[in-house]
């Protein structure tokens, strides 16, 4: 029932980059915007920096595991679990069917072996010794601990595995040593220029610490054929500095309906259903457990109710019937 909306933005061109107006519903008000400050004088009234920083991820538990595979590499919930079973069978990882991220303290002795093994000729890893600590936490295992490889992984020739074996199991170890490696650290710049009494504003990213993400990007460029999108840098500017004569044009835009759902979304959607209004009737949060969820979403499709298009789930006539 979605009815997209047109809205219009105002954009100040300043040679080096750009800067925007808010979001304006109507089109007369645009256009008097645009007349109003095109050739005008901007001064730069704001400079917020601001230093964040993004702790590593966790530990792959089944439902992580599947949803990072499907969003990576397109591989549906049912083929990460009968990749990650079959390795399982071969004693290359830990037991798939766990909804544990964490590690138990009895295992830090093996897993710095497996960490420094894996870790061994590459240039992008440092450990952290607080994130290293951060995997382990006895009271957050419950039967099964979160999926890692074993040290038989690397006693194995790994030709013999499948092309979807291989990948999922290089997943497996990018997240290991991504979850005990550096912060990654990012400087966020928000620019404001005041035209004719108007704000117009941009965003920027400087990267300071790659930390971790040089690890994940590594994984992505070796197996992916997606492309690391470029932050363009804003230039260096100072409060009060004058841009002379800037140009000005409308764009046109359009509200997006909710993106349909793909194996990643609606694994976290099953994952989460009901988490924010457990009650008596709602015994426990989640649809499925994560041992089954593949099972649901493949039984939708072979039954005619939910088509794969791409990498979308997209309901049939006789799901949306039903």
């Amino acid at each position: 029932n979605f009815a997209k909306e047109k809205f219009f933005k105002v954009a100040l061109d300043c040679g080096d980059f750009e800067v925007t107006s808010d979001s304006i519903k109507d089109e007369v008000e645009a256009k008097e915007l645009q007349k109003l400050t095109d050739g005008e004088d901007a001064v730069c009234s704001s400079i917020k920096e601001e230093i964040k920083k993004e702790n590593p991820p966790k530990l792959f538990d089944l439902t992580s595991l599947q949803r990072e595979a499907n969003k990576l590499i397109g591989l549906t919930a049912q083929q990460t679990l009968d990749c990650v079973q079959s390795m399982y069978e071969k004693k290359l990882v830990t037991y798939p069917r766990t909804d544990s991220q964490y590690l138990t303290d009895d295992m830090q002795e093996s897993v710095c072996k497996i960490i420094s093994l894996l870790a061994e000729n590459r240039d992008d890893f440092n450990l952290d010794e607080k994130n290293f600590g951060k995997i382990y936490d006895n009271k957050k295992v419950s039967d099964h601990h979160a999926i890692i490889p074993t040290m038989e992984s690397f006693k194995t020739d790994i030709s013999t595995l499948s092309s979807n074996e291989k990948v999922v199991l290089d997943l497996i170890s990018t997240r290991l040593l991504c979850a005990v490696s550096t912060c990654y650290e990012f400087k966020n710049t928000v620019v404001t220029l005041t035209c004719k009494g108007k704000d117009f504003s941009t965003k920027g990213k400087t990267i300071v610490s790659e930390g971790y993400k040089a690890i994940e990007d590594k994984f992505i460029s070796s197996n992916t054929a997606k492309e690391k999108t470029k932050e363009k840098p804003i230039p260096q500017l100072y409060e009060g500095q004058v841009i002379k004569g800037v140009k000005s044009k409308i764009t046109e835009h359009f509200t997006s309906p909710p993106k349909p759902f793909t194996e990643d979304t609606l694994l976290s959607a099953m994952e989460n259903a009901g988490k924010t209004d457990i009650t008596e009737a709602v015994e426990r949060k989640g649809l499925g457990t994560p041992a089954t969820r593949a099972g649901i979403i493949e039984k939708l499709v072979s039954c005619g109710f939910v088509e794969r298009t791409k990498k979308q789930l997209i309901p049939t006539p006789a799901g949306i019937n039903l």
